[in-house]
């Protein structure tokens, strides 16, 4: 008797399937995990803006605002290129119209 069938008293495998429905589980996470950034980046460079305007001449703080914005920008830019990383080595791989937002469920 294997652990799988004395844990669901079945030989079947459990149906992972409904993990990377679309609209549920893992796509969902993706989905949003990816989109973060989207949603992150303009409060980034209004806070670096806000933080620029208010340094008064404060060479310490106009630095610090400079830094907050390079690398709000930096992160964005690095954030887009692993996304279109994953769809050129997809599509140069064979996987034609593959969306990095749609995974498919695992075989067992």
């Amino acid at each position: 008797m294997t652990i799988l069938t004395s844990i669901s008293q079945t030989n079947q495998p459990p149906d992972l399937g409904i993990l990377f429905a679309p609209g549920t589980g893992i796509q969902t996470f993706i989905s949003i995990l990816l989109k973060l950034p989207l949603i992150i980046f303009p409060f980034i460079i209004i806070y670096g803006g806000f933080m620029y305007m208010i340094a008064a001449g404060n060479d310490q703080n106009l630095q610090k605002a400079k830094t907050t914005i390079t690398w709000g920008i930096v992160g964005f830019l690095i954030t887009m290129l692993a996304y279109s990383l994953v769809i050129l080595v997809s599509k140069l791989f064979g996987g034609a119209g593959v969306n990095p937002l749609v995974l498919p469920a695992p075989n067992f």
